[in-house]
């Protein structure tokens, strides 16, 4: 598929957040598969009660919500701007990058009122109560890999890695 084809297709597939009420998640419920959680494969974990297993299942969920909308925002976004903003960009692959943007800023909205509205004890006055970038070394190693993104081909397999993970976490959900 060409590129032109390909942003035609995007395009086509965008999608609308959904509101805030309709992602509040249920405090009696899982909010992820446990098949993903990777406590849940230790000997230990059959000794917590049900209570337990359940608030680590949600906080998980939140845990793994921080870390989309972290990676979002603070490694695609600048990233995807950068190559935006370029002038020599060709023109298809420009607007390939513009609406990767718009989408995934679209995403970490979702995910960001999906975390406030279903814990918002957690989320009043942050998007991160457990995914933080405060450490010193890796804000460096984040922000000198941001500032050279045509020099760094690795951001490449990091997306990619990253997709695949969401890939195979929407199928764990979907079962």
């Amino acid at each position: 598929m060409e590129l032109g084809q390909l942003n035609q297709v995007s395009n086509s597939k965008s999608f609308e957040i959904p509101q805030p009420e309709a992602l509040k998640a249920s405090r009696f419920e899982k909010w992820s598969p446990d098949s993903i959680a990777p406590w849940t494969y230790l000997p230990a974990y059959q000794n917590l009660t049900d209570d337990m297993k359940l608030r680590y299942n949600q906080l998980h969920a939140l845990t793994v919500n921080e870390l989309f909308i972290w990676f979002e925002q603070k490694l695609l976004l600048p990233i995807l701007s950068r190559l935006i903003a370029k002038s020599d960009q060709d023109p298809e692959f420009k607007m390939a990058c513009q609406i990767f943007y718009k989408e995934e800023v679209k995403h970490s909205e979702m995910f960001r009122r999906l975390s406030k509205s279903s814990a918002p004890e957690l989320y009043k006055n942050t998007d991160f109560y457990f995914f933080n970038s405060r450490f010193s070394i890796s804000r460096w190693l984040m922000e000198t890999s941001l500032k050279f993104p045509q020099t760094m081909s690795t951001w490449c397999w990091i997306l990619i890695f990253f997709e695949e993970r969401t890939l195979m976490y929407s199928k764990e959900y979907l079962k």
